[in-house]
């Protein structure tokens, strides 16, 4: 199947998704609840919607007040949505994503794990970008990597979350999310590229292993996509601590994010600047 998109992509739109206020919407693929009918569409859809109509409405009305955007999802249509190009657009009927583009079929969580390839139990070898998959109540999330998720879904206040995966729990014992999720399976999503490369320029100063003198570093580096999780957008009210508590489950680990991105650890952070997150 054709590559739509690579590993960090996918990643960071699922990142940029969960960055907006959201409602878990049965049938919705990434639809602007905000926008006039859309609410009223997915009831007469999918009537279950009905029960939550005032949710729906109360998280749209907030998002409008707050000048942004409220979206509609479930699991499998986000993951579909994102593949499908959703981009965060609340003018556009679908944020974006234009209905089975891509090649990616509008299909059940079932069908979307059938499709994947390297389908597994075991969770030693999972990538960042995977199909996480439960057979049970058919829910699925995307791994974003350093032991967490994001997935929509029902099961606490109806939106997307930030969940750690059990799955991998030894490995990440430090990761301090109050949702967390053991999933069954996972897989890799052949519509996405996970073996992509960038070139990444580290400069500041290592210490010598052998005098201990300090010296200056200007080394080009070659990288495999995933040991990046994403390139994040700084927000109103961000700061380094919480961006690293956020990625990496303590905000101890501020340094690693300043120090990758050729920052001074005290130097301050503003809106609208791009960090890349790498993995630890």
């Amino acid at each position: 199947m054709t590559k739509i998109m690579t590993a960090n992509k996918f990643i960071s739109q699922a990142i940029k998704a969960e960055s907006f206020p959201s409602c878990y919407v049965t049938g919705c693929f990434g639809a602007p609840l905000t926008m006039p009918g859309v609410i009223e569409r997915w009831e007469d859809e999918y009537p279950k919607n009905k029960k939550y109509d005032e949710l729906m409405r109360s998280r749209a009305d907030a998002a409008k007040a707050a000048g942004t955007y409220c979206f509609g999802w479930d699991c499998v249509n986000l993951v579909k949505s994102l593949l499908w190009g959703w981009d965060g657009d609340g003018t556009k009927e679908y944020g974006g994503a234009k209905y089975q583009s891509g090649g990616v079929p509008d299909t059940t969580v079932d069908g979307i794990f059938d499709l994947c390839t390297n389908r597994s139990t075991d969770f030693s070898g999972i990538r960042p970008g995977a199909f996480l998959y439960m057979s049970d109540g058919g829910h699925c999330g995307i791994y974003i990597g350093d032991g967490l998720a994001l997935e929509a879904t029902g099961s606490w206040e109806r939106k997307i979350y930030w969940t750690a995966v059990n799955n991998v729990k030894d490995r990440y014992p430090n990761t301090e999310y109050d949702k967390r999720r053991t999933w069954q399976k996972w897989g890799l999503l052949p519509w996405i590229d996970y073996e992509e490369e960038s070139m990444m320029s580290l400069k500041g100063n290592i210490i010598c292993p052998c005098c201990g003198k300090q010296l200056s570093a200007d080394i080009q580096l070659t990288l495999k996509g995933d040991e990046l999780i994403t390139t994040y957008t700084v927000k109103k009210g961000d700061t380094p601590w919480g961006i690293a508590n956020r990625f990496y489950g303590t905000g101890t680990k501020y340094y690693i994010i300043m120090d990758y991105n050729g920052l001074d650890r005290s130097a301050p952070i503003h809106e609208g600047q791009q960090l890349k997150i790498p993995r630890i």
